[in-house]
């Protein structure tokens, strides 16, 4: 009997494990609401020009009520994928181009 650590990082720790727990649906509540804010969808306007379709953070907090009560399969799927979305985070590199040389017009008048 081991408790080292790659013991602990052998342990199944994924939300696909037998004994996974649902996160509260205040969370998901609070992301669609933020999402459908105004403020939220005229910075949304502004820097992209449409608005933010919020139908994905309200469909998640309909899964996770949908699970909670019923402890259907459909739903815990769709809470795991729910989950690992909201692991990915975006940084500014995600968005600008790399140029290796500075435009011809840099510096012309």
């Amino acid at each position: 009997m081991s408790t080292g650590i790659l013991d602990e990082k052998q342990q199944d720790n994924s939300p696909e494990n037998a004994d996974f727990k649902a996160p509260a649906c205040l969370k998901f509540f609070e992301k669609w609401r933020f999402c459908s804010s105004s403020s939220n969808q005229f910075h949304q306007y502004y820097i992209y020009g449409k608005f933010k379709d919020c139908s994905v953070y309200k469909d998640d907090m309909q899964n996770c009520v949908v699970y909670k009560t019923t402890k259907s399969e459909t739903s815990k799927q769709a809470l795991i994928e729910a989950m690992r979305r909201d692991e990915i985070k975006f940084s500014s590199a995600d968005i600008w181009e790399r140029r290796e040389n500075p435009s011809e017009y840099w510096n012309s008048h």
